[in-house]
């Protein structure tokens, strides 16, 4: 498929994602420069209840693998989430 193999799929696939969620995250800052309200929009990278207790278990690293399998996120963006979500700021955190 696509004349590639699968490790170097996998590579593209998430360089794919990350990207999508740099772009997610631009629409957002350029949606709040703008007054726009995005409060009600879905977060589809915002920690999910199971990686929330992971955190709460004390298992930081397993969630941070969790919200990375599930989000394509790199370390430091899936780090910052779950460093985020310990301090008491459920939000998508500051690039």
């Amino acid at each position: 498929m696509f004349g590639f193999g699968d490790e170097q799929r996998e590579r593209r696939l998430a360089r794919i994602e990350r990207t999508l969620v740099r772009q997610d995250e631009l629409l957002r800052r350029l949606a709040a420069h703008a007054g726009v309200e995005t409060d009600d929009l879905p977060d589809e990278f915002a920690l999910t209840a199971d990686e929330k207790a992971l955190v709460d278990a004390n298992r930081s690293i397993e969630a941070i693998k969790a919200y990375r399998e599930r989000t394509g996120a790199g370390l430091a963006e899936a780090t910052r989430w779950v460093r985020g979500y310990q301090s008491g700021r459920d939000e998508r955190p500051r690039s």
